[in-house]
């Protein structure tokens, strides 16, 4: 089990779901910890669950704010600089499917939306995070979706932006490596307040249970099952992995090949 002390992590979108659980697990092992999300009452959340675990205040850092205000990506990486010196991890996280405000998924407006949260905010970010993870030798880890490579006709924006954020990180561990390693997770059906807003609500689970039966998997899977993998790939076992997309499904895209 591989430590992070010393270790400085940001985590986007860490207010619930797979941030959440990927953000208590890196201070579990000892990392200093940045939390963000936009809920206040979410990040007490978090920070009562980091205290219950031991974690002690000056290892963890909270910032509140909309990834895609340019305020909170300066805020993340200055604020962070201020109180740990360093930063050894970035984990981009925060994303959305749709403007709740706009229920044609597929709209303009949408692809707009959704290029301005799920992808130039992370693009802008790692540039503002760039010279200092050279200094950690350290490594981005961008939370992409099998949405990237199985396009799902209702939700083509969600999908255009997580196939971008693929081609970004086999793109950007040619641009900057050896300094800094870049690779992305690509969550299949995972159980998240995410996956229950966007998907008609708790019938979800029920629903689920009867859908993803037939996965090889047999289920639905875990906040905690992606965040053993971003921990997995954030650390140094994994120091020969740069440009990867690493697909954490419980085997959906080869289920619903072998299901045609």
């Amino acid at each position: 089990m591989a430590s992070f002390a010393t270790k400085t992590v940001i985590i986007t979108g860490s207010s619930a779901g797979i941030g959440r659980e990927a953000a208590l697990l890196f201070a579990i092992r000892g990392a200093n910890v940045v939390i963000h999300g936009q809920s206040e009452n979410k990040l007490k959340d978090v920070v009562a669950a980091l205290e219950a675990a031991g974690v002690k205040a000056e290892r963890y850092l909270v910032v509140q704010g909309p990834i895609q205000d340019e305020k909170t990506r300066d805020a993340l990486i200055n604020e962070t600089i201020k109180k740990f010196g360093q930063i050894d991890v970035l984990v981009n996280n925060a994303g959305i499917r749709n403007d709740p405000k706009d229920e044609d998924w597929n709209s303009l407006h949408n692809m707009d939306y959704l290029y301005n949260v799920n992808f130039r905010s992370m693009y802008d970010l790692n540039e503002k995070a760039y010279p200092h993870l050279v200094k950690t030798k350290g490594n981005i880890i961008n939370i992409s979706s099998v949405g990237a490579k199985l396009i799902a006709p209702r939700l083509v924006p969600y999908c255009i932006t997580k196939a971008a954020m693929d081609a970004y990180t086999a793109g950007f561990a040619v641009r900057w490596g050896p300094e800094v390693r870049v690779n992305s997770v690509n969550p299949g059906p995972i159980i998240t307040d995410f996956t229950i807003r966007h998907q008609n609500g708790e019938a979800l689970l029920e629903v689920g249970k009867e859908k993803y039966s037939k996965l090889p998997a047999r289920r639905m899977g875990t906040p905690q099952e992606v965040a053993n993998t971003i921990l997995f790939i954030a650390s140094d076992d994994a120091s020969y992995m740069t440009g990867s997309t690493i697909v954490v499904d419980g085997g959906y895209l080869p289920g619903l090949a072998f299901a045609q």
